[in-house]
């Protein structure tokens, strides 16, 4: 799984919430919480809504288009049980953020709404 370097931790840890595109256009968002830092795909899934330019409210990221709350540590939502965004491990290398991304396509099914 390829790994980037995208940005500098401590500029990540010096605001909440920070949205990152990536060269090859994934949008994602990092979340500075409890101490650490979480990155998930920056995509809400109900409306396709910049996550990253969302809010932290009461631990969990919210969407600025129609305020679908995401847990930063899962990935989970309370407004679906079978929908939630992606979350991609990372860690700090000589003061940079280190993010390694899964596979394009799995992105895409955690974030697709079930028909129905």
């Amino acid at each position: 799984m390829p790994t980037f370097v995208i940005g500098s931790t401590a500029d990540f840890r010096s605001r909440p919430l920070t949205e990152v595109s990536l060269p090859s256009g994934l949008e994602l968002a990092v979340v500075h919480i409890d101490g650490e830092l979480r990155v998930l795909h920056g995509v809400c899934p109900h409306v396709g809504g910049p996550l990253g330019q969302g809010e932290l409210v009461e631990g969990m990221v919210v969407c600025p288009v129609h305020g679908w709350p995401f847990d930063p540590h899962d990935g989970r939502t309370p407004m679906h049980p079978y929908v939630r965004v992606a979350c991609f491990e990372s860690h700090e290398a000589e003061g940079q953020l280190v993010v390694t991304v899964a596979d394009p396509q799995a992105i895409e099914d955690l974030s697709s709404l079930p028909e129905g």
